[in-house]
């Protein structure tokens, strides 16, 4: 089985998992279980939001939701298509529901228009359906919704959470986020009624995608590195987190800094023996020091 194979399965829902610590703010509670996470308390982690029925994502702009690429692929989805209404959560809400705006308001969301969603360049599109598969080294699997001036008054509350421009380095501590589900990406439940964060540390590319039961396809680590940061997953460290179902475009943040976004969920390696919980989760640079350049392309989004 193909590392791409995976790929696709987090591209049908997206987000991620999450464990302890944190901040100043201690954003936990205690009674959390996850792959490897903790529940952020209310209003601890608010520049995150969840998208009804797709990804977790974060406010960078007053109308502006960062997200992953495969989230508003369509190839995949055409939940994010010009004129479409989406609902937003920042805060824990009742599961996945659907509905009118009125009764989605009343499980929590909020509604919004979309005016346009806007993939990186280098990202052309994935059709697991028919078996295409982007090439992640040329590919930043990065995307922003831009909302209507109007509808995005409906999230004037939520905080805007700061882009880093300066790049990830090996050890650096950082804050994985996610909706996504608990379990296993095998099986596929996902609950999107609380945010699950965990402290992680940066790997180097080569940590993140070898090792003896590791299923991957032979990446150059360091143009791989030039596009995506890695930090480890279950399979490869029990105490750590892994990515799931639902947590794709899932912001990571510095983990001093709660809020400063340095990178978004993207992807994972996993292994053979434990093919339901990452080995390494991939997250998509932000920085202006990524080749791919995504820093200076998203001050370019958020000037529209």
């Amino acid at each position: 089985m193909k590392r791409e194979r995976a790929r696709s399965v987090l591209l049908a829902a997206a987000l991620t998992t999450a464990t302890a610590c944190s901040p100043s703010s201690e954003p936990i509670s205690d009674d959390a279980d996850l792959i490897g996470g903790k529940d952020a308390e209310t209003g601890a982690l608010p520049t995150t939001l969840h998208i009804s029925g797709s990804c977790t994502a974060a406010k960078v702009g007053k109308r502006h939701i960062l997200l992953a690429a495969h989230c508003v692929d369509r190839h995949v989805t055409d939940t994010f298509a010009k004129g479409a209404t989406i609902h937003l959560a920042h805060e824990p809400v009742a599961p996945d529901a659907k509905g009118d705006d009125a009764h989605m308001a009343s499980m929590g969301y909020r509604a919004v228009r979309v005016e346009e969603a806007v993939m990186h360049p280098s990202w052309q599109g994935n059709d697991p359906a028919n078996g295409l598969f982007v090439a992640y080294e040329t590919a930043a699997d990065l995307a922003v919704v831009v909302l209507t001036a109007e509808s995005a008054k409906a999230i004037a509350d939520v905080p805007i959470a700061t882009v880093d421009a300066s790049p990830v380095r090996q050890g650096d501590a950082l804050l994985i986020t996610g909706y996504g589900c608990e379990d296993s990406t095998l099986e596929a439940e996902v609950r999107r009624d609380r945010l699950k964060f965990s402290p992680a540390t940066a790997l180097a590319p080569i940590e993140a995608i070898t090792g003896p039961d590791v299923v991957s396809e032979e990446y150059d680590p360091i143009k791989l590195g030039g596009v995506y940061l890695f930090t480890p997953g279950q399979a490869r460290d029990p105490a750590a987190a892994s990515l799931c179902l639902g947590d794709s475009g899932g912001p990571v943040y510095r983990a001093d800094r709660p809020g400063v976004i340095v990178g978004v969920n993207a992807s994972y390696t996993f292994t053979e023996s434990r093919p339901g919980v990452s080995y390494s989760n991939w997250h998509t640079r932000v920085d202006r020091d990524a080749t791919l350049k995504t820093g200076e392309w998203l001050d370019g989004v958020l000037a529209r």
